[in-house]
């Protein structure tokens, strides 16, 4: 399936209501891909990885930091993207 359209990857950084908000998106395979036997739980070992870092970043920082991951679809064109944000707090 991905074969037949261009593979994208896109970064995106910026500042909204004093917050570094980090989001990354990208056409490939999604997050139905991650799923093992139909279990809605299974999680990869990357993505548990990830959020026990920024668990542990949030101890360290004393602040809250958030990591989110999404399946959604643009329009007009229906392309499916999976995006992941991760929302630090920034102090003045």
């Amino acid at each position: 399936p991905l074969r037949k359209r261009k593979s994208v990857i896109r970064l995106n950084i910026s500042e909204k209501e004093n917050n570094l908000v980090i989001e990354v998106r990208d056409n490939g395979l999604g997050l139905g891909a991650l799923t093992k036997n139909d279990n809605d739980k299974h999680e990869s070992y990357g993505l548990g990885n990830i959020r026990k870092r920024i668990d542990q970043l949030s101890i360290i920082q004393n602040k809250k930091i958030t990591f989110a991951i999404e399946q959604i679809v643009s329009k007009p064109d229906l392309q499916s993207w999976t995006v992941a944000t991760i929302v630090i707090p920034v102090t003045d």
